[in-house]
């Protein structure tokens, strides 16, 4: 089973707080990889997503309007 969490809100409402939590207490760090950069998503060199069960991108473009 894949899942994707996907949260949007305004600025300093605490999605990294959250994903701070499950990384460290639930899934645990060795498990877990938070970034801001999109070419480890899009691009061929992703070594780091490797093994991960929880990857946090946080500032994601996105293609939303309204």
């Amino acid at each position: 089973m894949q899942t994707c969490i996907f949260l949007v809100s305004a600025e300093g409402l605490g999605k990294t707080t959250i994903s701070n939590w499950i990384s460290k207490y639930v899934v645990g760090d060795k498990l877990s990889y938070t970034t801001n950069r999109v070419n480890n998503l899009l691009t061929g060199f992703n070594d780091p997503l490797l093994g991960k069960v929880f990857v946090v991108f946080e500032e994601l473009p996105n293609n939303s309007r309204g």
